[in-house]
């Protein structure tokens, strides 16, 4: 219950914030002839949300960091991630440990509005990532995962100089924040391991395990040229 919580109360705050980063941005959602996007991009920042990996599953958070290019509306990013993972503080014997995460992304714009100086991208993401779980009381498990998500990113830059130059108004830096919300999938640990096949009902195939699914708020810091 406490995750559920947490959960909404974060989701609450993001639309909250990404409302107030349109209105921010005049309310413009049109495609505008003024608004670049950076061609390369860095983002700092942090995740905040419930991870599960097993039985081991929980309120989490951690430090994010990627670096990417840009080819046309398509941003290719690659991304490192350190969380702790497993149980809460709060429960009985928790098992929990510190997840190591490397990934490649692939972020897509919807669409950009707003002016030269202030600007808003909303967009879609998915990707692919290995994880290294490294646990508290001993052992490790790595495993392949699969990422979605979306989100709105405002953007600033000084007012160009018009000394006549095409760098002076079009390659300006950039630097801004963004909020999104991505989901995880990977498999649950018992899928690696030699169980029994089972059938909790009639089937014609029987499972060794299922997907593990984590949604994690991202709020980070923007710089980019």
């Amino acid at each position: 219950m406490r995750t559920k919580r947490m959960t909404a109360v974060l989701a609450g705050a993001l639309a909250m914030m990404a409302a107030a980063a349109v209105v921010g941005a005049g309310g413009r959602v049109a495609q505008a002839e003024s608004v670049r996007l950076p061609r390369a991009e860095v983002n700092v920042g942090t995740f905040l949300g419930s991870y599960a990996v097993g039985d081991a599953k929980g309120f989490t958070g951690g430090v994010h960091a990627g670096a990417g290019w840009r080819l046309g509306n398509l941003l290719v990013l690659g991304e490192g991630t350190l969380l702790r993972v497993g149980d809460s503080d709060d429960d009985k014997d928790p098992v929990q440990g510190t997840m190591t995460r490397l990934g490649l992304t692939g972020r897509y714009s919807l669409f950009t509005g707003g002016e030269r100086e202030v600007s808003v991208d909303v967009w879609v993401e998915a990707g692919v990532g290995r994880e290294l779980i490294t646990w508290d009381g001993g052992g490790e498990l790595g495993r392949d995962d699969y990422a979605f998500g979306f989100g709105i990113q405002p953007r600033f830059r000084k007012r160009p100089s018009y000394d006549g130059s095409s760098s002076s108004s079009e390659r300006q830096s950039q630097f801004g924040y963004l909020l999104a919300l991505r989901m995880f999938v990977a498999n649950d640990p018992g899928v690696n391991k030699l169980t029994v096949p089972t059938c909790a009902g009639p089937c014609d195939r029987p499972t060794r395990g299922g997907r593990d699914i984590g949604f994690l708020f991202n709020w980070s810091f923007t710089f980019g040229r």
